[in-house]
């Protein structure tokens, strides 16, 4: 999701940049002839909140993620749960065995305690690179989407507004956030139908 704020906030530049150099109302008839050379600009807008809520693929995707996280915490919680006991049997036979015998058990928990976190950060490692690839797959749904969608309604620009916007309001009427869902949607539906052939 973050990676798609990115590019929609990348493209909301964009858009602050024209209104830069747009004409205020009551500037002089020789300053609007001198910026004549910019044309009246369409501009359309996305909440990303909108699409991760209504994009049905994207959330069949989280909850995978969501899914895969719980399986992995499941399994540490187990693991660690089986380490601790064990630590817990040391230290109630630590006192009646011999000296030798409780540094060897020691550096054993030790290395099966440093197992136990390594296997953790690569459980970790995993996820992250499945939400990399996910991130990476709905940007680039995304950008086909809005491109299709901009084409479609003759927009010059698309933004994205919300609340971690510099942008502080904006006219609802220039919502396209439905209209994208809708054609994110429709372009999965298709690649489905067409896998399945």
């Amino acid at each position: 999701m973050k990676g798609v704020n990115t590019i929609l906030s990348v493209l909301a530049l964009i858009g602050v940049g024209y209104l830069f150099f747009k004409p205020s109302p009551g500037v002089s008839e020789t300053s609007q002839q001198e910026n004549s050379d910019f044309p009246s600009v369409k501009i359309g807008y996305v909440v990303p909140d909108s699409v991760a809520e209504y994009y049905t693929f994207y959330k069949e995707l989280l909850e995978g993620l969501e899914a895969q996280k719980k399986v992995i915490d499941d399994d540490l919680a187990q693991k660690g749960a089986a380490f601790q006991e064990e630590v817990m049997i040391f230290q109630k036979n630590a006192a009646s065995i011999s000296e030798q015998r409780r540094q060897t058990a020691q550096q054993e928990l030790g290395a099966r305690q440093q197992q136990l976190e390594g296997y953790a950060r690569q459980k970790d490692n995993e996820l992250q690179i499945e939400q990399e690839k996910v991130f990476k797959l709905i940007r680039e749904e995304m950008e086909v989407a809005v491109k299709e969608v901009r084409e479609e309604l003759g927009l010059d620009y698309v933004l994205t507004y919300d609340a971690s916007n510099f942008v502080q309001s904006a006219n609802e009427e220039l919502n396209i956030s439905k209209r994208v869902i809708k054609q994110l949607n429709e372009n999965h539906l298709a690649k489905i139908k067409s896998e399945e052939k």
